[in-house]
């Protein structure tokens, strides 16, 4: 039973090695893992630390951000007394640290945000 487990693997290792040959991914990293069940996540997190390096970051620069979407927060006037204009946005901080409550104000450009503290 033993042996025929062990075959099982060595055959998926060759396998998958065979699949990827010749391609971009032939000498990443291969193992076993399962996001749903939380096996081997450790190897992957080990795996992506070893294989992409982390950026050099500059605290001190001015924020850039890439925006991937953003929603329009419209707060009920009769409760709050006012109409709100407030926004939501997701997307990767690419440059500089955001503190907390920080205020982003659109510039102008089309994809170009001047942020500020407020």
């Amino acid at each position: 039973m033993l042996s025929a487990r062990k075959e099982a693997i060595d055959n998926y290792h060759r396998d998958t090695k065979n699949f990827i040959k010749g391609t971009i991914a032939e000498n990443a990293p291969s193992f076993r893992f399962s996001s749903q069940k939380g096996i081997n996540i450790g190897a992957l997190v080990e795996a992506l630390d070893q294989t992409i390096p982390e950026p050099v970051r500059d605290p001190g620069a001015e924020p850039v951000m890439l925006i991937a979407r953003s929603f329009d927060v419209n707060k009920n006037p009769a409760a709050t007394g006012k109409m709100s204009k407030e926004a939501l946005s997701e997307g990767l901080l690419i440059r500089g640290i955001l503190p907390r409550r920080y205020d982003i104000r659109k510039s102008g450009q089309a994809g170009r945000h001047r942020s500020k503290t407020g």
